[in-house]
């Protein structure tokens, strides 16, 4: 089957689970964040879904290919930076990246703004990750 194909209809199937999830209304995602407040478990049992097909996925990914398929890293300072950025970033908002690019479909201004405003963020990272890679050589040497 064509990898493009495959892949298109991953991200349409995607895609839809999180419209039909509620996973694309901001105010859904604050609602659940917000566990003093109204909280709303709907989500909790969404992300409880995710987390058993991916396990149950991953275990047959690795069985087939006969090993771990990730290697296994420290957490270290850029991790746990970068986790809390992702969280202050998801409560602020009430989305991460795939709801938010999902719901560019719908021309909303907050989803263009944020997406925008992610891939800056990415692209600053990359470049102070090769300039620290950069500067690292050349104290080594």
């Amino acid at each position: 089957m064509n990898k493009t194909f495959v892949s298109l209809a991953c991200g349409a199937i995607f895609g839809a689970g999180l419209v039909v999830s509620g996973m694309t209304d901001t105010a859904k995602v604050q609602a659940f964040l917000d566990v003093r407040g109204a909280w709303d478990p709907a989500l909790a049992f969404v992300m409880a879904a995710a987390v058993a097909t991916c396990a149950v996925l991953y275990a047959i990914a690795r069985r087939r290919a006969g090993k771990d398929l990730a290697p296994v890293r420290p957490i270290d300072a850029r991790l746990v930076t970068g986790a809390a950025v992702f969280g202050v970033g998801w409560g602020l908002v009430g989305a991460c990246p795939a709801p938010a690019i999902v719901t560019l479909g719908s021309g909303a201004l907050w989803s263009i703004v944020f997406v925008a405003s992610t891939l800056v963020g990415a692209r600053l990272e990359s470049s102070a990750a090769k300039r620290a890679v950069a500067r690292q050589l050349i104290a080594d040497s």
